[in-house]
């Protein structure tokens, strides 16, 4: 990719004093910044003058696909910003040590990481991770996904995640109908004793099976030449510069 290699010396570009130059045509060399339309074709990056030149190629159009540390500098970002959240829900069950008020954060929290992730995603393509690496999510039709395929992406975290929640849930149903809950002290000791008595062999299994097929979806990306993880493939996404 004909990203400019020396960041430390920031140039103004010409036609745009306002912006940093950042690319260079793969043809004629020519340096752009944002606001230049550099175009991304097969795997290489084109000014608009270069790119009239390629017949087959779709003006305005970026497809240059994102490697997997993009991809999980993105991702970092976006966990930062859902435990700032958290930690915010998180106070009042913490301070009034009531498991049934953690049970309701847990619910509260997966239902805003399935809005945050497949909302923001369907919307623009982006969640605020991706805009900070300057990466977004395209269609085959190089639009931001649709709500199904949004979801799609997800699915694989976002099942673990519902499975965990309402595994939460049903403890706590089962632990009221028994003995109550005034035995434990704080939600710490809730989620300890969950962990010890709630999860089932079943459940554990499922589990390990979802974090190994994550680990195969991550490793997808660097066996295609469009760097699609696996997920990707079947929503018929793709990761890509968000030029």
């Amino acid at each position: 990719m004909a990203r400019i290699k020396d960041v430390t010396i920031q140039e103004q570009c010409p036609d745009h004093p306002e912006e940093v130059l950042i690319w260079e045509c793969d043809t004629c060399s020519k340096r752009m910044c944002k606001e230049c339309d550099a175009v991304g074709f097969k795997y290489k990056i084109y000014c608009q003058e270069c790119i009239k030149k390629i017949d087959e190629a779709p003006v305005e159009t970026t497809i240059y696909p994102v490697g997997v540390l993009k991809r999980l500098g993105a991702r970092g970002v976006d966990l930062v910003v859902l435990i700032l959240i958290n930690v915010l829900l998180l106070i009042v069950p913490a301070f009034f040590f009531k498991p049934l008020l953690f049970v309701s954060y847990a619910v509260v929290s997966y239902v805003l990481t399935v809005v945050y992730f497949t909302l923001l995603t369907a919307k623009m393509g982006q969640t605020p991770g991706k805009m900070a690496l300057e990466i977004k999510i395209i269609n085959d039709k190089h639009k931001p996904p649709s709500y199904f395929a949004a979801t799609m992406r997800y699915i694989l975290g976002l099942t673990l995640g519902f499975f965990y929640v309402l595994g939460m849930v049903m403890f706590y149903s089962n632990l009221q109908l028994g003995m109550g809950d005034t035995h434990l002290a704080s939600v710490f000791d809730f989620l300890r004793e969950y962990h010890r008595f709630g999860m089932s062999s079943a459940m554990k299994a499922f589990y390990s099976f979802l974090l190994v097929m994550m680990a195969v979806d991550g490793v997808f990306i660097m066996f295609n030449q469009k760097k699609q993880a696996l997920h990707d493939y079947l929503a018929r996404t793709m990761v890509i510069l968000d030029l």
